[in-house]
C-alpha cells in the first residue's frame, strides 16, 4: 500500500502547490506509524492516487467485459488454485498499466509489486499457496481501503 514517506511526499507537494491543509495533514502523519484513512482521503481528493484509478480500472473492466480478475480479487473465499492465476494476472495488469506512467515507482510499491513476485517465486520454488491467499487477502484490503476513500464502499 502507499508508505508514510509516500504520503509525506505527496503532502509536502501539495502544500507546495498552494494547499493550505497541507501542513495539518504532514504533522498528523509524523505522529503515526503508518498513513491513517483521513490522510490518504486528503490527498485523493487534492491529488489522486495512481493505485487507485488503477483498481478503479479494474473495477471498469469487470463492469464491463466481465474480466474475472477484479472479482477474483474482492471475492470472500479465495480458491487456492486459482490464487496463483489472480496473482501473476494482476501482476501483468500492474506491468502494463505502470508502462503508461512517467513515473511508476511508487506505483509499483503501492500495488505491491515487489511483495506478489516475491510470493509468486515463493510458490514456484515451494508449491505453497498459502503466501498467495494471505497476499491476495491483503491486496484486497488495499482495494477496500481505496474503494472507501473515493465514496464507493462503506468499511466494515
Amino acid at each position: 500500500m502507499i508508505t508514510k514517506n509516500d504520503c509525506l511526499s505527496i503532502l509536502v507537494q501539495l502544500g507546495d502547490n498552494g494547499i493550505t491543509d497541507a501542513d495539518f495533514y504532514i504533522k498528523k502523519l509524523l505522529g503515526t506509524r503508518e498513513p491513517s484513512i483521513e490522510v490518504l482521503k486528503f490527498i485523493s481528493e487534492n491529488r489522486g492516487l495512481e493505485v487507485s484509478n488503477f483498481y478503479e480500472m479494474l473495477r471498469k473492466s469487470y463492469n464491463k467485459k466481465k474480466s474475472d480478475l477484479y472479482i477474483n480479487i474482492v471475492k470472500e473465499d479465495f480458491n487456492t488454485e486459482e490464487a496463483i492465476i489472480t496473482l501473476s494476472c494482476f501482476l501483468t495488469q500492474v506491468v502494463l498499466y505502470g508502462k503508461k506512467l512517467t513515473n511508476a515507482d511508487a506505483f509499483f510499491r503501492e500495488v505491491r509489486a515487489e511483495e506478489i513476485t516475491r510470493v509468486l517465486n515463493n510458490f514456484f520454488n515451494t508449491g505453497s499457496y498459502d503466501a498467495c491467499v494471505a497476499l491476495l487477502r491483503l491486496i484486497k484490503a488495499d482495494l477496500v481501503v481505496l474503494e472507501y476513500i473515493r465514496g464507493r464502499r462503506e468499511l466494515q
